[in-house]
């Protein structure tokens, strides 16, 4: 059934989390990245333009921290690992599910505004 299918990518996602075990800064553009990433959504080009440049500051943002908080040259295995997250986000799928993902990760809180707004 569905929601067994949904509790195993759920466990699936934390412990893959916790596995990379990501900063707070990397994870926070995970997030970034996973809430902008809405080239298959039917939505306006303003709306894609604005996807665009938060997606763009992200990983800007992620480059200077790896290179100048971490010291890092050679992130690319680390960047892989984050960036492999999003795959386990069906772009096409509901928006809904993508919002219930993260508050099973406890990103957003069941009374915010936005997860309320998409239920």
């Amino acid at each position: 059934n569905k929601s067994s299918i949904q509790l195993s990518q759920v466990r699936a996602g934390r412990e893959r989390i916790m596995r990379v075990n990501p900063t707070l800064e990397e994870f926070l553009v995970v997030v970034a990245l996973m809430f902008w990433s809405i080239e298959d959504m039917p939505v306006g080009d303003e709306i894609t333009r604005i996807g665009d440049k938060y997606r763009d500051a992200a990983m800007r943002e992620l480059h200077v921290f790896y290179r100048k908080r971490m010291r890092l040259d050679d992130y690319a295995t680390r960047l892989g690992e984050l960036l492999s997250f999003l795959q386990a986000f069906d772009r096409t799928s509901d928006v809904k599910e993508h919002m219930e993902m993260m508050r099973l990760f406890e990103v957003l809180p069941e009374d915010s505004f936005t997860y309320r707004l998409q239920k």
